[in-house]
């Protein structure tokens, strides 16, 4: 699944960029202010791709809201998106003789701080499952992905199909911790630093018992 996040997705440039992304076969989460449906363009391309999508109201300007949205996202699809499209923004006729601070407030709410808050959002996700066993077997994990090179109209709607190359999985890594043996030995040692291996011949760790520092 390729999933994109198009912020303000359901109107005007975020619908068209929406409609691309459609096309060419992404998963959307289509975020608005407030509930909606896509505009009618967007839904007739939607329907004609059978784009798996959904659409997440949050406002912008709500910094506890934003931190929310991505985790909202994953929720539902059960991945992280692959691509966040900034799209929404706040303006309004104002000029300096009639801009308040509290406008101000929410331009740059909307226009920066939201941007900044998915962005930070979406570096955390990437870097899960980064670091440790997962890092040191990246190359064996991770497989290769597949790709599509298709021909579209001028109104971005696929015509044919010119070349496929399927993806392929990864290689499976099965873990040896005990979690009845890594319960006890919580309980047992406490903040004392521990790892236990298997007899041989399968020289497994079974349980681990440490403590980051800085």
């Amino acid at each position: 699944m390729k999933l994109a996040l198009v912020t303000g997705g359901f109107r005007r440039l975020g619908a068209a960029i929406a409609a691309r992304l459609a096309s060419d076969g992404w998963t959307l989460a289509l975020h608005c202010r407030e509930v909606a449906e896509p505009d009618h363009e967007l839904a007739a391309i939607l329907a004609l791709h059978k784009t798996e999508w959904q659409g997440f109201s949050c406002d912008l300007a709500d910094g506890v809201a934003v931190s929310g949205l991505l985790e909202r996202v994953v929720r539902h699809f059960g991945t992280s998106p692959e691509l966040i499209v900034n799209n929404a923004s706040r303006f309004s006729a104002d000029d300096a003789t009639s801009l308040t601070p509290g406008e101000l407030s929410a331009h740059m709410a909307v226009n920066l701080s939201a941007p900044v808050l998915l962005a930070t959002g979406m570096a955390a996700l990437l870097d899960m499952g980064k670091t440790g066993v997962e890092l040191s077997y990246e190359e064996t994990l991770h497989g290769t992905a597949g790709a599509e090179e298709i021909e579209v109209s001028a109104g971005g709607r696929t015509v044919r199909s010119l070349s496929r190359r399927p993806a392929s999985a990864g290689a499976n890594l099965i873990l040896s911790i005990d979690m009845e043996l890594q319960r006890r030995i919580e309980e047992w040692f406490g903040e004392r630093r521990l790892r236990g291996r298997a007899p041989e011949p399968f020289n497994r760790v079974m349980a681990w018992r440490g403590r980051c520092t800085a």
